[in-house]
């Protein structure tokens, strides 16, 4: 055990507690899911933030294109349906951090994080995403949010 925890220490545990890449379906209920997509200037491209407040309300704030964040109710289906896309695309396989093979000094940076009774789920990049079957379920429950929002005027 001592050995564990000295590896653990020189090699920097940043995801014990966290669902960081151990393929491992999150317990308890789902809390929130959070994404955001934005240039180097931080301004939001696409974000999102569902979250299950203790009184039972479950609220979508959101931004586009360096816009302000608006939020709006939702029904209690909503956090249903992105549990269910993150089991389906099994987004607990994700790793913490993805990064470029070389040095990039301007682009994308994204996060995603998604929280439950048990734990959370945090992944993030810089001009590097996670493989494409992972990436196309952060984009299935993009979409769907995003299908949930007032047309754009």
């Amino acid at each position: 055990m001592k050995y564990l925890l000295m590896f653990l220490s020189l090699f920097g545990c940043t995801s014990c507690g966290s669902f960081d890449g151990i393929n491992r379906k999150p317990d308890g209920a789902f809390r929130y899911y959070e994404f955001n997509l934005s240039n180097m200037r931080m301004m939001h491209e696409r974000y999102y933030r569902l979250d299950c407040l203790e009184d039972g309300t479950v609220t979508l704030s959101w931004a586009r294109n360096g816009s302000d964040t608006t939020s709006m109710t939702v029904s209690k289906e909503v956090p249903e349906q992105v549990n269910a896309l993150m089991l389906k695309h099994k987004l607990y396989k994700l790793k913490r951090q993805y990064r470029p093979p070389f040095k990039v000094l301007d682009g994308k940076m994204w996060y995603v994080f998604i929280g439950y009774d048990s734990g959370n789920i945090n992944s993030g990049g810089a001009n590097a995403w996670p493989p494409e079957a992972l990436r196309s379920g952060i984009g299935a429950i993009n979409d769907y949010l995003d299908s949930l929002l007032p047309a754009r005027e």
